[in-house]
């Protein structure tokens, strides 16, 4: 039987955000209930992301399709119309995760990759189902944490407390000329991502980056068998792997379950 609309009222006020006061405090999370509307958040995220001035400019109500271009230079830091309109088609995914999440009910993760200037800043974010004590669906919480993008060895050499050049934009002065777009695929590549992901971030096909990379990366490596792992050994080596194209450079958001991906956010295979 479904809770009645009081009830579910009564256990979001007087358990979950009272929970969440006093176990969140110093962890970046949020709840939300499932009309997406902010309920709460800690401490930490109130630190990380000064939400306090873009609640006070949304009047205490915040939801990721209400954004106006001031919220969200406030929030971001961002006023250029290229880098807001990036802004907009990354909380349209978000919207969409969250959906995904009240309907199927299931957690979805995610990371949120948002550049300012020439440093990145990605964090991995969590979208996690909350249930009432009868099995039923009622708010949605968030949990996220800063992390490295882009490969799992930056994470082990930091571990070992050893200097990491940071990722920087450099112009196409690299031993071999590559097109904007073999310059992107190929450094997303050589950075840890897999040709999923790096088609999610590109917002191509799966199929259209494999070709791209077997048919005109490889052979510019003289690279002729379609050897990916080659390719990303040879591209290390000409330091590809230290330069970010500048067309990167700006927000996205690259859905970690590939599972969603396919069946949610997969473009159908270029002609």
């Amino acid at each position: 039987m479904a809770l009645l609309e009081q009830e579910k009222y009564d256990y979001i006020h007087n358990v979950l955000i009272k929970k969440f006061q006093l176990t969140q405090s110093s962890n970046c999370s949020a709840l939300f209930d499932l009309d997406a509307n902010l309920l709460v958040v800690s401490d930490e995220t109130r630190r990380q992301f000064g939400l306090d001035n873009i609640l006070t400019v949304l009047n205490k109500s915040f939801k990721l399709d209400n954004l106006t271009d001031e919220n969200i230079a406030i929030l971001t830091g961002f006023s250029d119309p290229v880098n807001i309109e990036a802004i907009r088609i990354a909380c349209k995914k978000m919207i969409k995760l969250q959906q995904i999440v009240i309907n199927q009910r299931i957690p979805v993760n995610f990371i949120s990759l948002i550049p300012r200037g020439n440093i990145f800043s990605s964090r991995l974010v969590s979208y996690i189902p909350v249930f009432h004590d009868s099995g039923e669906l009622v708010a949605l919480q968030t949990y996220s944490s800063h992390c490295n993008l882009f490969g799992i060895a930056e994470y082990l050499t930091i571990l070992e407390g050893k200097n990491l050049e940071p990722v920087t934009i450099k112009a196409y002065d690299l031993p071999i000329k590559l097109t904007q777009r073999q310059h992107e695929i190929l450094f997303l590549l050589v950075r840890g991502l897999s040709q999923r992901q790096a088609a999610d971030v590109l917002n191509i096909s799966r199929g259209n980056l494999a070709k791209i990379t077997v048919e005109s990366i490889c052979p510019k490596f003289e690279i002729f068998d379609g050897d990916t792992s080659e390719l990303i050994d040879r591209a290390i080596k000409l330091s590809y792997h230290k330069y970010i194209p500048q067309s990167l450079c700006r927000p996205c958001i690259i859905v970690l379950d590939n599972e969603i991906v396919d069946n949610y956010f997969t473009i159908a295979t270029d002609n």
